[in-house]
């Protein structure tokens, strides 16, 4: 991405090249005439050193050179530079961002009482604003929930070898769970029971109410998906809030029930 200016540095790699070639010829040639006993072995000792310590030079002096070279970590899209030709750069300070898009990776929050439905590998889709489904697939869930909201971090991936869909979109994503029966109901029509638990208000044959609580499915803005209610439960959609369970009313349109389904 980036090369920084090297100076001396050049030079300096090539005069250290030629220091370590002269040390290992000298610490050779030493060898040599040990053998023949015609030199201490103090002397070899301190050749030995010579060419460690320009061995160590050397080194020091490539690792420079090869960082004046800066490579981009991984594969991806060069979103940003933070710096321009001639600029003086300070250790640490970033030079560029680069964008790793694939797979693209989507965080969603789960409700404590669902992540035991959940596992690395399971599939799910995931919806974009302006229309397109993707196939995604679990890669983490975090073991520990939100102290504020008691939820659970989850990870999907989407595969985008092409890079084209870009980061930071708002999603929808759908974790499929077991088969359910469930009922899609306006928000409007859920009441609350005295201890606070959601469900909905229903006639019984005998014309009287009755309170089920219910399992929400799936929720939109303006509908939801419920389980639990008893099929051709004839469903109260006004005035829940001025009956209590165990009233006796007439009904309205009594032939008229709502039906569960898949």
């Amino acid at each position: 991405m980036i090369r920084l200016r090297e100076g001396s540095l050049k030079a300096q790699l090539k005069s250290a090249e030629a220091r370590v070639r002269q040390a290992e010829q000298d610490y050779q040639s030493a060898l040599s005439l040990q053998k023949k006993k015609h030199i201490a072995d103090n002397q070899i000792t301190q050749l030995e050193a010579s060419l460690a310590e320009a061995l160590s030079q050397k080194e020091q002096l490539q690792t420079q050179w090869e960082n004046t070279l800066i490579k981009a970590p991984v594969s991806g899209i060069l979103n940003k530079r933070h710096v321009e030709v001639g600029d003086f750069i300070d250790k640490g300070k970033p030079v560029a961002e680069i964008l790793d898009l694939d797979p693209l990776v989507v965080h969603v929050d789960v409700p404590q009482n669902h992540i035991n439905y959940f596992k690395s590998g399971q599939k799910a889709v995931v919806r974009f604003l302006g229309g397109a489904i993707s196939e995604a697939t679990i890669r983490f869930i975090d073991r520990q929930a939100n102290v504020s909201t008691r939820t659970f971090s989850v990870e999907l991936t989407i595969p985008n070898p092409d890079m084209k869909i870009p980061a930071g979109l708002s999603v929808e994503a759908d974790l499929l769970m077991e088969e359910v029966l469930a009922l899609e109901i306006s928000p409007a029509w859920l009441a609350l029971s005295e201890d606070g638990e959601p469900g909905i208000k229903w006639v019984t044959t005998g014309n009287r109410v009755q309170f089920t609580p219910v399992d929400v499915v799936k929720s939109e803005s303006n509908r939801l998906w419920v389980a639990g209610i008893p099929e051709q439960a004839r469903v109260i959609t006004r005035g829940q809030g001025f009956v209590r369970s165990g009233d006796q009313v007439d009904v309205i349109n009594p032939d008229v029930s709502l039906v569960a389904g898949e």
